[in-house]
């Protein structure tokens, strides 16, 4: 649901084809006859705060266009010249910095904000009555809740800021939560996921 929610059009994909070259002209059909291209694209990194920003410039009378696909996805819309802006949080676990390393040649790194980020869970779960969220080390130690067995983690998606650090934080974990491979797109994609029971923890921003 949340793909059709940012959707413009749909086209046909030809018979036996898996995919699409890049650049490929296709025919889109319009789910409305008055939508047209926005003011301002924005597609990376999946931010509550950059949704204020965006109400603030659509009360304004900017049409702002956010597209969460991730950081990744979004640095490279923006080497691509497809999107004007691609908000980020990349770790990079050998310099200990963020997105500067990973910035392509042609784009223009502005520092923005910091977000504060760490485990959620249910309040009345009695098993992480002892997890700090804001300590790497509840991911690395051997006895850590997080990899046993009876609790389910829900990840975010590959491509994501928050599942780089979470790989980089799980480096020096015996094994990979359960759960590892359940993705959801969103912050609040996590937390949903974990107040309604189908996961147990997750790692998602302060709103």
């Amino acid at each position: 649901i949340s793909a059709f929610c940012q959707a413009d059009g749909f086209l046909a994909a030809p018979r036996q084809r898996e995919r699409l070259d890049a650049g490929e002209a296709v025919e889109v059909e319009l789910l409305a006859p008055d939508i047209s291209p926005p003011d301002l694209l924005i597609v990376g990194s999946h931010c509550v705060g950059l949704e204020r920003i965006a109400d603030r410039l659509h009360a304004e009378g900017l049409r702002v266009r956010l597209v969460a696909q991730g950081s990744r996805a979004g640095l490279h819309a923006a080497a691509a010249g497809l999107c004007d802006v691609a908000p980020t949080h990349l770790y990079d676990l050998s310099s200990g910095t963020y997105n500067r390393p990973f910035t392509p040649d042609g784009c223009l790194l502005v520092d923005g904000y910091g977000r504060m980020q760490g485990l959620v869970t249910r309040p009345d779960d009695p098993r992480f009555e002892d997890a700090d969220g804001e300590d790497p080390a509840a991911f690395r130690s051997p006895g850590a809740r997080l990899v046993d067995d009876d609790v389910v983690m829900v990840n975010r998606n590959r491509g994501s800021g928050t599942r780089v650090l979470i790989d980089a934080l799980l480096a020096g974990a015996p094994q990979r939560p359960r759960g590892y491979h359940h993705e959801a797109r969103s912050h609040q994609g996590v937390a949903t996921c974990v107040a309604q029971g189908r996961a147990d923890w997750g790692v998602t921003i302060a709103g």
